[in-house]
Parts: structure tokens; C-alpha cells; sequence
């Protein structure tokens, strides 16, 4: 499995629902089944997951919880420009 892991920058539009600007921190290829990646609340916090083969992903989510802090599932857009970054819509 592929994975591309993406920090969320501060953007007011995110807050919104209208989707922001992301900056990749992480691609790995996973292989092996003890092989873990580790998301939190502020870093690598945006993920994309690609299956090269038959797999599986266990998706644990725990605390903080708020009300403020939903799941959110986006697709990324064009790039933001020369900066590195990418912008990410709501889908």
C-alpha cells in the first residue's frame, strides 16, 4: 500500500467546509504487515491511500473529540502554486 500523508495548513476556508492548502510530509510504500503510520490531530493529519495489492487498513480514531473537529473527506485539486503546496476540495 501507498500512502501520501499531508499536513492541513491553518486556513479559515477549512473551517468552513470549503476545503485549504495542504503541504505533503510523507510517501511511503507499506509492505510489510507490521508496517504502522501514525497520524495525529496537527501533523500528517490529510492521508491518501493507495492499494497496489489485496489489503487491509485499520483505521483507529481516538481522542481529543470536539465538535469543532469532524472527518472530512477531500480530493485534491491542482497545485497551489510553486510553493510545494496543494489545495484540497470537499467531496
Amino acid at each position: 500500500m501507498e500512502v501520501w500523508s499531508y499536513d492541513l495548513l491553518d486556513d479559515p476556508a477549512v473551517a468552513q467546509g470549503e476545503g485549504g492548502r495542504v503541504r505533503l510530509t510523507k510517501h511511503l510504500h507499506l509492505s510489510n504487515p507490521k508496517d504502522v503510520q501514525l497520524l495525529t490531530a496537527t501533523t500528517n493529519n490529510v492521508h491518501e491511500i493507495f492499494a497496489c495489492t489485496d489489503c487491509a487498513m485499520l483505521d483507529v480514531i481516538g481522542p481529543p473529540y470536539s465538535s469543532e473537529r469532524r472527518c472530512q473527506y477531500y480530493t485534491l485539486g491542482d497545485p497551489g502554486g510553486q510553493d510545494g503546496l496543494m489545495n484540497v476540495l470537499p467531496m
